[in-house]
């Protein structure tokens, strides 16, 4: 019996890795020809269970038929389901007689499609649909075999038990490669944009490897600049030094003498004057594992002597933003590389780590393209072209404060919205872009500010017969900006604060491209700012249509004939809303706080900041004084108010909405109110081996990102070491004042302290001034080398690191310190 399982899960992994490119790359198969395919298939594959069933006894058979129908109705639907189920009912009739059992199998089969289309219908989370598969699989099983077929409830747990252990198997390994390809198309596309964003610079981009001794070759050539030349990309990628036809015998020799004095470390720039036109050629090292792995060489064309001295001025700039940056950049890759990581060494089947395999290849290769990218002193922006499409502005709205809610919540800050009565809802244009831009203004404005609010405000500027246009405002009350720092603000690769121990991490890039998106909309960007009292960002921009506050029928009333009472102090959100309740058919009356006669309305709706009323107050009155209980009563606030969700406004009200609302949003919410009616085990890490030493040793990693903390973490302790975590330098130098440990893995740029100045002051206690300190930080600029060994520490990492690299590193410096 034994084998006859074995037999059957080898059967659900082949099928499953073999056959998964039928639904895999889509999640859902919506053509009928590919329905057809999917159903045949599972119906074969069913057909094969059954026939390899595993034999309990000489009268029962356990099959694991009803996998491949749940895999045909998760991804083809009923249809895919219904072919699988035919299938295996016309040959299983072929295979074995026919007997009372069998019109029990039918009909529970037939049972297991239809459940199995309800399932997938109603369900869309993919675990929990899988386990609804299993839960009505068992309901069938256990109901049949014990009410029709007086099967013993120990043979039908047996049973049960096999299919849902059957089940798991192919929902984990589906799971996996559903996000293995998911992760691959991000790679490809990744790498497609990189490959577009390389040559549509107008300069021109080389790569160069040595091969022996004197011997270069080029393995990339990139750039508008290739052309104007009348090169080719050809003319350089794969050929060496000495068979580059384009360069003279002299050239080739000057060249070759630069590429000697890059490989020994040293930036060489230079301008060679091909074809009478001056181009300024950069050559940098790029360092891998401490050495010069290979050479980036930029080049730029140069009409006269300032556009020289602006392209120096230029690569210097983005030379230092290179150096901050490579570290931010890498984070994701080394997350990428080193999950992958730690997944390999879990128990996998050949194929799955094969899969696992590939899936940490593409990540390097995009490292690769990565690195040419951060070691190359010039880039450029692509083009961007804006959508069209009809939108709801206060859907953006409030999506945007959904996802700035939370961040301002944990610090305690309030965020309010406002929007003009006058502002229509209903918009034509790119609701990505403008979402982009708020996005990027208010995650701003929560970072700066430590006390008071944030506000969003959206102003009718002009409305015409084509179009309009609006004034979005963000304003905090936030630390706020010198003169000085506005003045850089919109600059490329600029902060207000560069240095490595900023506690306001970010590229600098973010207001660039705002800037540049809000002047695509035909708008412009002001910025107010005061150092200590906050700051105000302003745009315009321009959206088509006729500015209508909607387009096509409106929705109907959740009921007819509503009558809605709105108490509200806000002069623009009472216009508003009565607007957005009107169209659903309803008498709304606007009324004041403390004379308004609540009786005989279907609906109250408070706004929470009343001037001249405790609101939860009078929603208790009205409670006691109404003559019926059910008439749900809305509190409405223009601010994200962590104080609004304490229990006593949650049992105050029947709902707590935010403002503003999209008409649908509120058409939901209130059709949820008045008609209710339409509503794995621990795993085990192989120890690494070679490395006895590391055995027990006890290791501090710092370390400020999680990802990277948990990676590195289970890394170090799949070799046996013992791993302590400090967030950033200042906790790093707490705890290796209270003990020596064996090795300390020190990031390099980190808030509150940087990891050169926590080096220097940790080499100042006496029992931690021979610890091995090992750099590991993801920036590989030239330098930083020099900068960690100068600080006090004996090495350095590069991220994503090598896990043996790291082993040796660690073992080889342990071992000198004992």
């Amino acid at each position: 019996m034994l084998k006859d399982l074995i037999v059957n899960i080898a059967f659900i992994t082949v099928f499953t890795f073999f056959f998964s490119h039928l639904f895999i790359k889509n999640r859902l198969v919506l053509d009928w020809k590919q329905k057809i395919v999917l159903g045949i298939v599972q119906g074969v594959f069913g057909t094969v269970l059954i026939y390899y069933g595993m034999r309990y006894s000489s009268t029962i058979i356990i099959d694991l038929r009803y996998i491949p129908v749940s895999v045909a109705a998760s991804f083809g639907g009923f249809g895919a389901a219904g072919i699988a189920g035919a299938i295996m009912i016309v040959c299983r009739l072929c295979i074995l007689p026919w007997s009372e059992a069998s019109w029990s199998a039918l009909v529970m089969l037939v049972l297991y499609v239809c459940g199995s289309v309800v399932i997938i219908r109603w369900i869309k989370y993919y675990w929990y649909r899988w386990i609804g598969f299993m839960v009505w699989l068992v309901a069938i099983m256990m109901s049949v075999g014990f009410f029709v077929l007086n099967m013993p409830l120990h043979i039908l747990g047996i049973i049960c038990a096999f299919n849902c252990l059957g089940g798991l198997i192919a929902a984990y390994l589906l799971s996996y490669l559903i996000r293995s390809e998911q992760l691959e198309q991000q790679i490809r596309s990744m790498q497609k944009g990189l490959q577009r964003l390389l040559r549509s610079q107008p300069g021109f981009t080389a790569t160069v490897v040595r091969t022996d001794p004197g011997t270069y070759l080029y393995t990339l050539a990139e750039g508008q600049l290739l052309s104007e030349k009348g090169w080719k990309p050809e003319d350089f990628e794969g050929k060496t030094l000495d068979e580059i036809t384009v360069l003279s015998i002299t050239e080739q020799e000057y060249v070759r003498a630069c590429f000697d004095r890059v490989f020994q470390g040293e930036m060489v720039t230079y301008e060679p004057g091909i074809k009478e036109s001056g181009i300024l050629i950069t050559m940098q090292p790029v360092y891998e594992k401490g050495e010069v792995g290979e050479i980036i060489i930029s080049g730029m064309d140069l009409t006269d002597r300032k556009q020289k001295e602006e392209a120096d001025e230029a690569n210097k700039a983005k030379s230092r933003f290179l150096a901050r940056m490579s570290h931010e950049i890498r984070t994701p890759i080394n997350a990428i590389i080193g999950l992958n990581y730690l997944l390999q060494q879990t128990t996998l089947h050949e194929t799955q780590q094969d899969y696992v395999s590939k899936s940490i290849m593409s990540a390097k290769n995009l490292l690769h393209i990565v690195n040419d990218i951060l070691d190359f002193s010039k880039i450029e922006a692509e083009k961007v072209e804006l959508e069209k499409i009809d939108f709801d502005l206060y859907q953006v709205i409030n999506e945007i404060s959904n996802i700035i809610s939370l961040k301002a919540f944990e610090k305690n800050l309030k965020l309010r919205c406002h929007i003009h009565h006058a502002v229509p809802n209903r918009l034509r244009g790119d609701p990505f872009r403008l979402n982009q831009i708020l996005l990027n203004f208010t995650n701003n404005a929560v970072k700066f500010t430590e006390n008071g609010e944030v506000s969003i405000s959206v102003g009718l500027e002009s409305i015409g017969e084509h179009g309009v246009r609006l004034r979005f405002s963000v304003r905090d009350t936030g630390i706020g900006m010198t003169e000085a720092q506005q003045s850089n603000l919109l600059q490329e690769f600029t902060q207000a604060d560069m240095s490595t121990t900023r506690k306001y991490g970010g590229t600098g890039l973010g207001l660039v491209i705002s800037k540049n998106l809000i002047e695509l909309m035909g708008g412009e960007l002001h910025i107010e700012s005061e150092i200590g009292r906050g700051s105000c960002f302003t745009f315009t921009a321009e959206f088509d249509g006729s500015g209508k506050t909607s387009s096509g029928k409106e929705k109907e009333s959740p009921r007819q004939n509503l009558r809605v009472l709105l108490l509200c102090d806000d002069d623009e959100m009472k216009l508003v809303l009565n607007n957005q309740l009107e169209k659903f058919a309803s008498a709304v009356v606007i009324a004041d706080s403390q004379n308004a006669d609540h009786e005989g309305y279907d609906l109250v709706i408070i706004d929470w900041k009343l001037k001249t009323a405790n609101v939860i107050q009078l929603a208790d009155r009205m409670r006691r004084a109404s003559l019926s209980s059910k008439r749900p009563i809305i509190l409405i606030s223009a601010y994200y108010d962590r104080q609004l969700q304490h229990p006593e406004y949650l049992t105050a009200f029947d709902k707590v909405l935010q403002y503003p609302l999209s008409q649908s949003s509120l058409y939901r919410e209130l059709n949820a109110l008045l008609l209710p009616e339409s509503k794995g085990g621990e795993q085990e890490y192989k120890q690494a081996d070679n490395f006895d030493l590391l055995q027990r040793a006890v290791v501090l990693l710092v370390e400020d990102n999680e990802i990277n903390q948990l990676v590195a973490s289970e890394v170090l302790k799949d070799a046996g070491m013992i791993v302590e975590v400090a967030d950033n330098g200042e906790e790093a130098v707490k705890l290796a004042s209270l003990k020596r440990y064996d090795a300390i893995l020190m990031d390099l740029q980190m808030p509150v302290m940087d990891g050169v100045e926590a080096t220097k002051r940790i080499r100042r206690m006496d029992h931690a001034s021979h610890t091995p300190i090992i750099a590991m930080t993801a920036d590989a600029m030239k330098g930083v080398h020099e900068q960690v060994i100068e600080a006090g520490m004996d090495a350095y990492i590069t991220k994503p690191f090598d896990r043996i690299q790291l082993f040796g590193v660690l073992q080889r410096l342990i071992q000198k310190a004992i």
